[in-house]
């Protein structure tokens, strides 16, 4: 019996060591397409063929955590084809593919993760829906990317111990940025414009308040429901802020 469990574990060391490197081959394959993907686009449809099923979600994922946009990745065989869909917390794309039905031959999954089966002929076709679906919802591109480093909320961004741990982070340099984290969960209780050119806002969640700064950028409450940005010190009120880099 023990010989059997070490041949068993051996075998699936062996298979999950296999499939890294076809994922890793695909990925490779799949970047490259990425060339002809316009600067514009509003989500990334890739396709392949003969890609194992069982890739599909992690490749969709991992260029939606990349270009932090929907992302479309189907493999086909013979006319039938397999999809995986992967999408930012902030679009429902169960409700984009129910625009879809009538091109599909099923599909399931929730807001975020989908997967769905299509005729091979009705790809193209099934492209050009979600282009004019996205058009009309106004969902914007972010090629321009920044990398988060983690998500938070005003408790925990305000909690005493992190304002001497960002302290700690010091000096910030070349190969060492100050951390980017993805702020959710809070309201916004003023928008002061500064200089006729920037924009400060003071956050508000339950007893909790944070300023947060956005330099050049002139913002409106309807413009915000994400921050990302990177605290820091104010070294007149030694309170921790935020400067922002990008709202959605």
């Amino acid at each position: 019996m023990r010989f059997l469990q070490k041949k068993t574990l051996s075998q699936i060391e062996n298979l999950n060591q296999e499939r890294q490197t076809l994922e890793e081959e695909i990925l490779k394959t799949l970047n490259f397409q990425l060339n002809n993907v316009c600067e514009d686009s509003k989500f990334l449809f890739l396709t392949f063929e003969n890609i194992p099923k069982g890739l599909l979600g992690l490749i969709a994922n991992r260029f939606k955590n990349l270009y932090n946009l929907p992302t479309i990745v189907i493999s086909h065989e013979d006319e039938i084809a397999y999809g995986s869909i992967r999408s930012p917390s902030e679009i429902n794309f169960l409700k984009i593919l129910s625009q879809c039905e009538d091109l599909l031959i099923q599909f399931g999954g929730h807001k975020y993760a989908l997967g769905f089966k299509i005729h091979k002929n009705l790809i193209p076709e099934f492209k050009i829906r979600l282009e004019k679906i996205l058009k009309s919802n106004h969902i914007s591109s972010s090629f321009n990317l920044i990398y988060i480093d983690a998500e938070t909320n005003l408790s925990e961004l305000l909690y005493r111990e992190n304002l001497f741990a960002f302290e700690a982070f010091h000096p910030y340099g070349e190969g060492h940025s100050p951390p980017a984290l993805l702020l959710k969960n809070f309201e916004i209780k003023e928008i002061k414009i500064l200089k006729e050119k920037h924009s400060k806002l003071i956050l508000q969640k339950e007893d909790k308040e944070l300023s947060a700064i956005f330099f050049n950028k002139l913002l409106e409450k309807k413009d915000i429901n994400l921050i990302v940005g990177t605290p820091f010190i104010n070294s007149f009120t030694g309170n921790l802020e935020l400067k922002i880099e990008d709202v959605k």
